[in-house]
Order: structure tokens, then sequence, then C-alpha cells
């Protein structure tokens, strides 16, 4: 068998963009005019909108070098996510750069990516995944700071937005996990990357902008700030039902994350059921995926929570 030829660092003719939608606001248009010249091609992969967003989708895609590929239910990130890059597959690109819908990249990305890619010399071949340091649209911040040196870090996990997959390495570890639907599907897949031998890997530099929730509220407890997320309450499900689950999953590959996972996630939800409102319905499903992960029930959807 002829081995396959060596992995070259990421170009713009050679990356493809996948981009979930649900419900994307008017803004989406946009953050992907400001992604299209850093990429070779985006493939939107819609989850269910409404018939006004859907449009506003087929608009987009007639304007420019977009794919659209609309799903008649909502199937989760992990299956949209794995749908478009079959997408990008078909079409002949070699890497994907994954994002949320309310993710905008900053000029100068796969530049960067590429960067960090030669650096990391024959060690390329090993790369599972390639993460982008982020900005905080609701503080401002940087994910990562005070980075001393280096154009990049190794991490356990990394985010699904503004992460390089190359597609090969890809079909090596496996499709995203679609049976979690939200939440945590891109830490089990970045742990299952470093479990195959894998690099998972973080850029420093915060090329992209993001919001972890809804919005922050800063609240004053004892004299000091705490930051609240306000997910809507169905998302508590996932939340508790899928971390809980990973960690106890990777806990013996992992034992470090594991448990800093699980300290964190409860120190998350003490918040939440104490300065959040709808404490009593989020609450109901926290418990509802905490059952459900216990006795082995498959994810629901959001409907049926």
């Amino acid at each position: 068998m002829t081995p396959p030829e060596p992995l070259t660092p990421p170009a713009r003719a050679t990356v493809c963009a996948v981009v979930v939608t649900y419900h994307p606001d008017a803004a989406f248009v946009d953050r992907v005019r400001a992604l299209a010249p850093e990429v070779g091609g985006i493939v939107v992969v819609d989850n269910a909108s409404d018939p006004a967003e859907v449009a506003m989708l087929r608009g987009l895609a007639a304007k420019g070098d977009i794919a659209l590929v609309e799903s008649g239910e909502n199937r989760g990130v992990g299956a949209a996510l794995n749908t478009g890059v079959r997408e990008a597959t078909v079409r002949g690109f070699e890497w994907v750069i994954l994002f949320d819908q309310d993710s905008r990249a900053r000029p100068g990305l796969v530049e960067n990516f590429a960067r960090v890619c030669r650096e990391l010399g024959p060690d390329l071949e090993r790369l599972g995944m390639l993460g982008t340091n982020h900005v905080d649209v609701n503080s401002g911040e940087p994910y990562l700071r005070d980075v001393a040196g280096g154009s990049f870090v190794e991490r356990k996990t990394v985010i699904t937005s503004g992460t390089l997959l190359p597609i090969r390495v890809f079909d090596a570890i496996g499709p995203l996990r679609e049976d979690l639907f939200i939440d945590s599907v891109d830490h089990e897949y970045s742990l299952r990357a470093r479990k195959l031998g894998y690099l998972v890997l973080l850029a420093v530099a915060p090329l992209l902008e993001h919001a972890i929730g809804n919005r922050h509220i800063e609240r004053p407890v004892l004299g000091f700030p705490v930051h609240t997320l306000n997910y809507p309450p169905f998302r508590w499900y996932y939340i508790v039902r899928n971390r809980v689950g990973v960690a106890l999953e990777y806990a013996r590959e992992e034992p470090a994350w594991a448990a800093a996972r699980l300290a964190g996630l409860g120190v998350r939800l003490a918040v939440t059921l104490a300065l959040e409102p709808d404490r009593r319905e989020k609450a109901r499903c926290m418990a509802l995926g905490a059952w459900d992960l216990a006795t082995g029930h498959e994810a629901r959807r959001p409907r049926e929570i």
C-alpha cells in the first residue's frame, strides 16, 4: 500500500469552514462575510431553523462560495458538524475549521494556523486538533492570557468554534459523538484524539470573537464579583448529563482533567441555582440530566425536556 502524502500546512485554498446554524440572527451574514476571505469555501449546516431564517441562509448561499445543507430536524451539534465535514471532503478540501454561528473570525486566522503548523515540523503528522485563542465578547478579555513565548500550547481539550482539523485525521479519529447532541461534544472529541496519540493544541493569538453562555451577569457575593452564564434551562440537562458522563468515561486516562471538570461543574451549578433566574426550572433540567445519565437513557431532544 502506498503511504499517504505528508500533511502540508493549511492554506486558504485547502481549508473549508463548517458552520452550524440554529435560529441564526441577522448579524450572521456579516460574520460569514468576515470569514469568507480566510477560507476556500464555507459549508453551512442548518439544524431546522425557521422559514425566514432559512430564507436568509439561502440568499447568503446564492451570493458566494457557500454550500447550504438543510436539515428537516434539529439533529444536534455533533451530527451537523459531521455532515459539514463530509460535505467538505466531497468538495476536495484537506482541512476544516469548525465554527459556531455566533463566532467571528478575525483577519489572519488561517495564516496563523499555517504558521503554527510549520513550527510543528514532523509533529504535524500527529496533529489532531488546533484550536484558537478567543476573545470573550461579553468581557472583552482573551481566554488565554499571559502566555510566555511560543505560538501555541498543548491542551487537554479545545472548544469547537475556531478549531482546525485535518480531514484525514478526522477520518482516523472517527466522527463527533452525535448521541451527546449538544455540550461536551468538543471535549469528548479532544480526549478521544489524545487517547489515540494525536496532539490537541491551542494557538495563542486571539483571532476569534466568541461568547460563552448567553450573557454574563456580575453579582457581588461577600464583596467579590461572581459571573453567571444565564444559559436557558434546557441547556442544563445536557451540561449535567454530558459533562459528568464524559468526565467519568475518561477519568482513567485524564484523572486530573476529569476531577477539575467535575469540581468546576459543581461550582457552576451552585452559582446558577443561587443567583440566576428560573432556578426551579433549571434545577428540574439538571435533575433530569443526572437521572438519564444514571439510568442510561439516551439524550432527549430539547422538546422532550
